[in-house]
C-alpha cells in the first residue's frame, strides 16, 4: 500500500512540476514577443523604414496590426521620416504581465525612447509606458492592442 502511495505521490508530483514548466515557458515566450514588440516600435529611422513597418507587423495581429497599417498613412510617413531625417532607438526598461491565460495576455511595458532628426542639437530620451494586448495564435503571442499610459 506504502508504494502505491508513494507511487501515486510521485506521479502526481510529476505532473504538477510539468504543469509549472509549461507556465514558465508561455511567460518566457511572452516576455520575449512584448520586448521585441516594444524595440521595434520604438525603433525606426528613415532608411530602414520598411524593414521596421515590417517587423512591427510580424509581431502584431488583428486590431493593432489594422490601426498602425492605418496610421502609417501610405507614402507621408516615410516622406516625413526622410524629410527630417528622423530616427528613433527604443530601449526595453521593464515588462510585466499582468493577466495571463491560455489565449490573452496583458503585459505592462517601461522603455526609454531616444529621437533624433535634423532640428534637434541632441538626441531626447523619454522614459514611456505601454499596456500590451497579447493574443495566442498559431504563430505565437502576437499584439492586438497598445494602449500608452
Amino acid at each position: 500500500m506504502l508504494l502505491i502511495t508513494s507511487a501515486s505521490a510521485i506521479g502526481y508530483l510529476s505532473w504538477k512540476l510539468y504543469e509549472y514548466r509549461q507556465e514558465d515557458v508561455a511567460r518566457e515566450e511572452l516576455l520575449q514577443t512584448a520586448g521585441d514588440f516594444t524595440r521595434e516600435l520604438t525603433t525606426y529611422s528613415a532608411a530602414t523604414v520598411d524593414k521596421d513597418v515590417k517587423e512591427v507587423l510580424s509581431l502584431s495581429t488583428g486590431n493593432f496590426s489594422k490601426e498602425y497599417t492605418e496610421a502609417l498613412g501610405g507614402d507621408e510617413f516615410r516622406k516625413a521620416l526622410t524629410d527630417t531625417q528622423a530616427s528613433s532607438r527604443g530601449k526595453l526598461i521593464h515588462a510585466v504581465i499582468q493577466n495571463l491565460d491560455e489565449e490573452e495576455a496583458e503585459v505592462f511595458v517601461t522603455f526609454d525612447q531616444t529621437v533624433m532628426n535634423k532640428d534637434q542639437k541632441d538626441p531626447k530620451t523619454e522614459r514611456r509606458r505601454m499596456e500590451l494586448l497579447l493574443i495566442h495564435t498559431s504563430k505565437g503571442w502576437k499584439v492586438d492592442k497598445v494602449t500608452l499610459v
